[in-house]
């Protein structure tokens, strides 16, 4: 049986029980509201992890332990960073297979040279969950990226997922994906944005499992990578 590691911006106990655990420290670079949001923080893909150069000074221990884990490669950027629009997205993109959706022009230069599929949402990371090769969203830019490049997608209204501070929260921030199971943290029976993915997952033979008894929402996502064996690579999810 394969171990996985959780990782998060806030304590998750009911994560606990099933996997290893790590709560990543703040980002004290970008808006206060997020910063402990790990589609925020940091990238995981092609056996790498990405952050700025800033963030694994102040919290080098987390981010060795997460490389550590899963045989990672530590990748550091030392773009421009801060809490203004654009310049807080760097790290934030949806991982499709072995491409990514992001704001191209934004992203960190270490992600550029990857098979990417631009949009105009910064938070592509945020907007949606990718889910039984489908693209779960609420986001209209994310779905045009899609329709552009014949990715399935499942469109949700999205409006009533919380996010402290904002509007709106993200599907994408709400949830993680392990195997064939999606992790929601919150009840989905309270959002229609829940209820909608609860009938997604009963369509595609997926497990729906709630990590908090509240409303849905942001909390940045919640990654998963797997422990891979002695003569193997990881790989990661969420």
């Amino acid at each position: 049986m394969k171990k996985y590691l959780a990782i998060a911006g806030i304590d998750i106990p009911l994560l606990k029980n099933d996997f290893e655990f790590t709560l990543l420290a703040p980002d004290k670079l970008i808006a206060k509201q997020v910063q402990h949001h790990a589609d925020m923080i940091l990238a995981i893909f092609d056996n790498k992890i990405f952050c700025h150069k800033t963030y694994f000074e102040d919290n080098k221990e987390i981010i060795k332990n997460i490389a550590d884990f899963g045989k990672l490669e530590i990748v550091l950027s030392d773009c421009k960073r801060n809490d203004i629009y654009p310049f807080d997205i760097a790290f934030n993109a949806l991982t499709i297979g072995d491409r990514l959706i992001c704001k191209k022009d934004y992203i960190c230069p270490e992600l550029v040279q990857y098979d990417i599929i631009n949009t105009k949402q910064g938070y592509a990371g945020c907007t949606a969950l990718y889910a039984a090769d489908t693209v779960i969203t609420a986001d209209k830019a994310t779905i045009k990226a899609c329709r552009e490049n014949n990715i399935p997608y499942f469109e949700i209204t999205g409006e009533d997922i919380l996010l402290p501070g904002y509007d709106t929260g993200f599907i994408g921030g709400a949830c993680g994906v392990c195997e064939d199971t999606i992790y929601i943290y919150g009840d989905p029976t309270t959002s229609h944005s829940g209820q909608a993915l609860t009938e997604f997952c009963k369509d595609k033979g997926l497990r729906l499992v709630s990590v908090y008894n509240g409303p849905v929402t942001d909390i940045g996502g919640i990654k998963f990578i797997d422990k891979p064996s002695p003569s193997g690579n990881g790989s990661t999810s969420g």
